[in-house]
């Protein structure tokens, strides 16, 4: 719906854009916040549970999530008297997918963490996700469609 109406789609396409150029220029140019975080520590402060819970909630609030299971899911559900289950069949299996691979990221950078909280290494990886990031922005303000 929003392709079909050229005018609408150029003003959010150019805002998308913007907002990764945005933020790849804010990354680019960040710098450490006074090393509060760069004491090298490895040592998880706390219980998991109040971040699950927090991530939890930052997720269901957020509308993009509600916008892709919008956008996506009804594309594989037939018409019929089963379309409520398939729709929910449809919703766990994409829900724990995500929750998979979200256990092996975290599985992965907390073994990376020791190295990542570098002073050095963080400003590298600030600043290749800048440049990614303003080259994904210039390349969509850029691209035709």
């Amino acid at each position: 719906m929003l392709v079909a109406s050229g005018p609408a789609f150029l003003v959010v396409k150019l805002a998308g854009a913007a907002y990764l150029i945005y933020l790849g220029i804010r990354l680019l140019f960040w710098r450490s916040d006074d090393g509060k975080h760069d004491s090298g520590s490895t040592e998880a402060t706390g219980s998991t549970r109040p971040s699950f819970r927090e991530g939890f909630i930052c997720d269901m609030a957020n509308p993009k999530t509600v916008l892709v299971y919008a956008s996506i899911i009804p594309q594989f559900v037939q018409a019929g008297p089963n379309a409520v289950l398939q729709v929910a069949v449809l919703g766990v299996t994409f829900a724990v997918i995500g929750f998979a691979s979200l256990v092996a990221y975290t599985a992965l950078f907390a073994s990376a963490r020791s190295i990542m909280v570098r002073s050095r290494v963080k400003k590298w990886l600030m600043r290749v996700s800048g440049g990614i990031l303003t080259s994904f922005g210039i390349g969509l303000a850029a691209s035709a469609r």
